[in-house]
């Protein structure tokens, strides 16, 4: 089985159908098979594969650094949340920006993951 297919098996047993309670926003953040395997199969790297297993603990740690509307207008979409924190894989730092969609039903499901390394 190679990396990507084991990173999927593992988060739909241990992320999809879940939720996490992240200390700045008041509800919690639900895990959906759309939004965990389209943050794994987008660009696909050894980067975001390791990543998706730390991403529990990682997000209780990350900083709210937005609320906003949805720029493309999106009826059924309430508010866009957007996360920051540090992230270190291998030696390397990287900035990784979390965004987690809100919708008109009041659920908050995980949306996608930027992550950038750190220029030193």
């Amino acid at each position: 089985m190679n990396k990507l297919r084991k990173a999927i098996f593992w988060a739909e047993h241990n992320l999809i159908g879940k939720s996490f309670k992240h200390p700045e926003i008041s509800k919690p953040i639900h895990f959906s098979r759309q939004g965990v395997r389209h943050a794994l199969r987008a660009r696909t790297n050894d980067l975001k594969i390791d990543f998706i297993y730390e991403l529990p603990s990682i997000l209780k740690k990350a900083i709210l650094i937005d609320e906003t509307t949805d720029r493309k207008g999106r009826p059924d979409i309430k508010v866009i949340y957007k996360l920051f924190v540090r992230y270190c894989n291998k030696g390397n730092d990287y900035f990784v920006y979390i965004t987690a969609r809100e919708g008109v039903n009041g659920v908050i499901y995980y949306d996608n993951v930027l992550l950038k390394q750190k220029q030193h």
